[in-house]
């Protein structure tokens, strides 16, 4: 099996969700075909800097499939039917209260347990559909966190004998609250 998983339908309940007053949800239903087994299936919206995600992958030390919604952190046993060489499943994705506004391109990234797979499946050419993010209310924070500095203690490290520590130094400032920092 050279190919990658084939993704058979793919639809989403909604296309135009409104965050002014509290999380949306658009739910991800999927039919997705493979010689060897799916292994992992991920729907991606994203607009400036503001995203949205669902995936579902197979873990072997679970025994079967899982699923994560990134925007409220929650892990799930995903609704399935079928087989893992012919699953069809729906996913919750979930975009957060006062997401910035606009359209959200979206695409599918799938991969089987051979690690072929693809990511050509993007914006409506494919049938992907984009998903229209609207906000009724005011007092939202639309600008992203800002970096005011930024240092490492070293810039050279030798890794021939063992693992070396780079110490890094850095100030974020954001209107509301940093989330996330990588």
């Amino acid at each position: 099996d050279d190919d990658p998983p084939a993704v058979v339908s793919f639809s989403v309940d909604t296309t135009t969700v409104d965050v002014g007053t509290g999380n949306a949800t658009v739910n991800v239903t999927a039919r997705v075909t493979d010689a060897t087994r799916l292994d992992y299936f991920r729907y991606y919206c994203s607009s400036g800097s503001s995203y949205a995600y669902a995936y579902i992958a197979y873990a072997t030390w679970r025994s079967g499939w899982y699923s994560y919604d990134a925007n409220i952190g929650q892990n799930q046993a995903p609704a399935t039917t079928g087989s893992p060489q012919d699953l069809t499943f729906t996913l919750p994705m979930t975009f957060k209260v006062g997401s910035t506004p606009g359209t959200y391109g979206c695409y599918v990234w799938v991969y089987d347990s051979l690690n072929h797979g693809t990511s050509s499946l993007v914006n409506q050419q494919d049938g992907v559909p984009n998903i229209t993010v609207t906000r009724t209310g005011t007092g939202f924070d639309d600008d992203p966190p800002a970096v005011v500095s930024f240092s490492v203690d070293t810039t050279t490290v030798d890794v021939g004998t063992g693992n070396a520590t780079v110490n890094v130094t850095a100030r974020v400032t954001d209107a509301t609250r940093l989330d996330y920092f990588r």
